[in-house]
């Protein structure tokens, strides 16, 4: 449990550093841990990896605040989970969306040069 402990004192910490409420972190810490594994893994914005890394380290999170708490849920549980997700999840579903109508378009594009 001292893992957990100075897990907890560690975020409290680095928040009051950088001057941010906890639902401000778990939107920067979505948003930082996605374009991280994008850049590290080198895969592409709708690329499903780097959501679901952002997913694991926010259960993860969410699995030691309920440590933390006495094995009992926070009652902002579900809350930091959708400020986390939100907008790695935003851009996911639009970088996919783009991709498929650039594919959608090349098809078009490719079936016409073949019928000409």
């Amino acid at each position: 449990m001292q893992i957990v402990a100075k897990y907890e004192a560690y975020k409290l910490a680095l928040a009051k550093e950088l001057d941010l409420s906890n639902p401000e972190c778990h939107v920067h810490a979505g948003l930082l841990i996605y374009f991280a594994v994008v850049l590290v893994m080198r895969r592409p914005l709708s690329s499903p990896w780097p959501l679901i890394a952002v997913t694991i380290a926010e259960l993860l999170n969410e699995g030691m605040d309920w440590l933390s708490a006495g094995m009992k849920f926070p009652p902002d549980t579900l809350s930091d989970i959708i400020r986390t997700l939100l907008w790695p999840l935003a851009i996911f579903v639009t970088a996919n969306v783009f991709e498929y109508r650039r594919k959608a378009a090349a098809q078009r594009e490719a079936e016409a040069e073949t019928e000409a």
